[in-house]
């Protein structure tokens, strides 16, 4: 149980601290992508399933998680390979919020992807839950204000520009506002790139294409380049027929990131 991981909820005032299921379940589902997150930057393949090994209902709730190495990763030539990978993810995991949390002054890098799903675990705060914490046998993070506010500073531009990004558009999330992921050849990792509703059937159309981003981009102060995008333009990219689509360079080291769309269960397309 060294690799545990748990989840610990309460709910408002109002539901007398219980959490309501909803809730409960998009906590849940938050939790499991900020660590698909940490696995990608680990491994750069989706290595792990979670295994629930334990469930309290005792105000707060708690439910508690550990990661299995998935068949394909734990056996043959593979099984040294990605043998200690269940605890580099939980140890990447924890190490990371907390010096987000804790203001360290030495922050391990971290993708926008990553950051976007730490942050999904604390916009419910106050509105959907009252408190929450994620924690282990040696570590304890609240997932509270001051994680909000650290997620706030840490995503603060020092600069912003209008111009354009050349990259392939692999993600698209509408789960949590619209945006997409786009993965540059050059520069940075990646860009998250929010747009409006007119721009949907357009992003749609890109999924796994090579496409050049006209907008607003925001920039890091730290290493001076863009990590998010307000979109206004997407134009796809024609290649000649004798180059593919994609480069081989890929977002995560090791295998292709398969494709996403993801969506709230509440909404329906148009």
């Amino acid at each position: 149980m060294s690799n545990a991981i748990s989840l610990t909820l309460e709910g408002l005032p109002n539901e007398r601290g219980n959490v309501r299921l909803e809730e409960f379940i998009r906590q849940l589902e938050a939790l499991k992508d900020a660590l698909d997150c940490v696995d990608k930057e680990v491994t750069g393949a989706s290595t792990v399933y979670y295994r629930v090994t334990g469930l309290s209902h005792n105000s707060p709730a708690t439910v508690q998680i550990e990661p299995i190495l998935k068949d394909r990763f734990s056996r043959g030539a593979n099984r040294a390979r990605y043998l200690n990978t269940p605890r580099q993810i939980r140890d990447r995991f924890f190490n990371t919020l907390s010096a987000i949390r804790f203001r360290s002054a030495t922050i391990p890098d971290v993708r926008i992807e990553t950051l976007d799903s730490f942050r999904a675990l604390v916009d419910g705060l106050q509105t959907d839950f009252a408190a929450a914490t994620v924690s282990n046998s040696k570590a304890k993070v609240p997932l509270d204000e001051g994680m909000r506010e650290a997620l706030d500073e840490l995503e603060k531009p020092s600069s912003q520009s209008y111009g354009s990004v050349l990259g392939d558009l692999l993600t698209i999330s509408f789960a949590r506002h619209r945006r997409f992921y786009l993965y540059p050849p050059l520069g940075p990792s990646s860009v998250a790139c929010f747009f409006s509703s007119g721009l949907e059937k357009r992003a749609l159309q890109n999924i796994k294409k090579r496409v050049r981003c006209y907008g607003t981009k925001y920039f890091r102060p730290a290493d001076g380049l863009p990590f998010r995008m307000d979109v206004e333009r997407i134009e796809p990219i024609v290649l000649p027929k004798r180059f593919s689509a994609l480069p081989k360079k890929r977002p995560y080291k090791g295998e292709p990131a398969d494709v996403l769309i993801a969506r709230d269960r509440d909404e329906e397309w148009d």
